[in-house]
């Protein structure tokens, strides 16, 4: 191999380059196309379900941000602690049969 190479003005080193690069390139098509047996969805369309799936988790964590910090707010203005939480876990039938 070495002496093909030389015969052609190359060394190892653009070889290797060569196949790393190819390695990756297959690597690239074959998870792309395991994504579209995966998710069965055309290739031309992953990008922009893709985009879409990341707003939807944009929006779904913004809305858990809100709603921790109205459950802090509540739990702030009714003086409610993680202890009491925990007790009306664990006794909650009898909180019930008192409210009853």
């Amino acid at each position: 191999m070495a002496i093909i190479l030389k015969k052609y003005g190359l060394d190892l080193t653009v070889l290797a380059s060569s196949i790393r690069i190819n390695n990756k390139l297959v690597d690239v098509i074959e998870n792309t196309s395991s994504l579209k047996h995966k998710t069965k969805i055309p290739i031309q369309q992953l990008p922009n379900q893709l985009l879409q799936q990341q707003e939807t988790s944009r929006k779904h964590r913004k809305r858990n941000t809100i709603n921790k910090v109205q459950e802090t707010t509540f739990a702030n203005d009714y003086n409610i602690t993680a202890d009491i939480l925990e007790e009306f876990k664990t006794n909650r039938s009898s909180f019930e049969n008192i409210s009853n």
